[in-house]
């Protein structure tokens, strides 16, 4: 068998990569479940509610910048807003509270006072808590 000088170039077998590639390729696709799994979550759905519209189910806490609270429009001092809240939960098959910052107190009131209402509602057993958009 005869070779030339000039035709001495190497030349690599690709067939065992390819191989390997296809079974990766198929373990891959079988240990990768098909199913997604995650949580379960409810979106919220657009509606133009007004505050004055909501009805009598509903509890709507508004938090004022002088960290004043109101309870269904009726002016609440701090250290009763859980005692009403209690009134109020035993007399609602439906316990939704809706938390709603007042317009006037967008740049003044910080997210700390908010969050304690929040705390306050679940700690009565009020777990469906919702935000308010605050309209000006």
């Amino acid at each position: 068998m005869a070779m030339s000088a000039g035709n001495r170039g190497a030349q690599m077998n690709v067939t065992p990569m390819i191989d390997i590639l296809l079974v990766l390729l198929i373990i891959f696709m079988v240990l990768i479940p098909t199913s997604e799994v995650g949580l379960d979550a409810h979106i919220p759905q657009p509606s133009n509610v007004n505050i004055e519209d909501t009805s009598q189910k509903d509890v709507v806490l508004t938090v004022h910048a002088d960290r004043s609270i109101e309870v269904n429009h009726e002016s609440v001092r701090a250290a009763d807003v859980e005692s009403r809240l209690r009134e109020l939960s035993f007399m609602r098959s439906n316990q939704v509270v809706f938390v709603r910052a007042d317009p006037a107190a967008k740049d003044t009131l910080d997210f700390a006072t908010v969050a304690h209402v929040i705390d306050v509602a679940h700690g009565v057993g009020l777990s469906r808590v919702a935000l308010m958009k605050s309209d000006q």
